[in-house]
């Protein structure tokens, strides 16, 4: 991946089970080539997000983190091809609504440090995004304020 402008673009279903009372993390999976891990052996990345409901276009994610990903992250071991993770990025809670039925991711990588040369390479190898499955109704509960399909009623 290359830092003159390419993206990974990903989009996939909300989880039916997502609190969207609770903040959604995300963070980027990354390697290289490059076999040192020292201060310079960086890559910056730029997370984009797009909530969508049914009818809504189906357009490029462009809406920042709230928190974002912290930028230089550092090279995790000196061992080429190491995987290496960022700092997590964070979506505020409350920010997606009961009517989303689909998210969108977009990655990007916005630098890379001296010590990782442009031969050695940076590689994108995925987003992990985390977040807190919605409690699930028992016997004794009378309201828990649960939907009863796919993020709303």
């Amino acid at each position: 991946m290359s830092t003159d402008g390419d993206e990974i673009d990903y989009f996939g279903v909300v989880p039916n089970d997502l609190d969207i009372r609770q903040p959604v993390g995300v963070r980027v999976l990354w390697t290289s080539n490059n076999a040192t891990a020292g201060a310079t052996d960086t890559a910056d990345w730029i997370v984009s997000y797009t909530r969508y409901a049914e009818g809504d276009a189906l357009i490029s994610p462009a809406t920042a983190l709230d928190t974002v990903v912290t930028a230089a992250d550092v090279q995790s071991a000196a061992t080429a091809r190491a995987l290496n993770m960022t700092a997590r990025g964070v979506i505020n809670a409350n920010t997606f609504r009961q009517g989303d039925i689909f998210w969108g991711y977009k990655v990007e990588q916005n630098a890379r440090g001296a010590g990782i040369t442009a031969a050695e390479g940076v590689w994108f190898i995925g987003l992990l995004v985390d977040y807190v499955q919605r409690g699930q109704p028992n016997v004794s509960s009378v309201d828990m304020g649960i939907p009863s399909n796919h993020l709303g009623d």
